[in-house]
């Protein structure tokens, strides 16, 4: 689906023959946790106190899976190879037309990978993180 999904500028179905699945735009519309608040526990009062005002949001790890489609085991490992070596920089601008919205993520880590028969299309699922679920831009 060219025009949808864009790493760094650049449309991750031109260039790895990828798109997200469905679950991905699942995991980046979840809303980041609240960090947690701060409590007083005194002695000279029962129970304790929360303070709520002000809450924030906390950093988020985020699952995305990418589907890679080449039209030969050649072609598939290299838009793949060409996947991880973008995801490899660290810094992603994630840009989903879809949700409207480009999120700031770090690649954290490769969770798994499951290729087709004939290795010419595979799974790769992979860990972001979000250190500041504010820092996005609106399309």
């Amino acid at each position: 689906m060219t025009g949808e999904t864009f790493i760094n500028n650049k449309d991750i179905s031109t260039y790895y023959g990828a798109r997200l699945i469905e679950t991905s735009f699942d995991n980046l519309l979840l809303p980041a946790p609240r960090k947690t608040y701060v409590e007083n526990k005194s002695r000279l009062d029962p129970g304790k106190q929360v303070f709520v005002s002000n809450s924030q949001p906390d950093e988020r790890t985020v699952q995305l899976t990418f589907d890679i489609v080449g039209t030969s085991i050649t072609d598939y490992l290299t838009k793949f190879d060409a996947l991880v070596a973008e995801l490899n920089i660290g810094e992603v601008a994630l840009k989903v037309v879809p949700l409207k919205t480009i999120y700031n993520l770090y690649t954290e880590s490769y969770m798994s990978l499951s290729t087709g028969i004939g290795i010419t299309e595979g799974k790769l699922l992979v860990k972001l993180n979000e250190p500041n679920p504010t820092d996005r831009t609106a399309l």
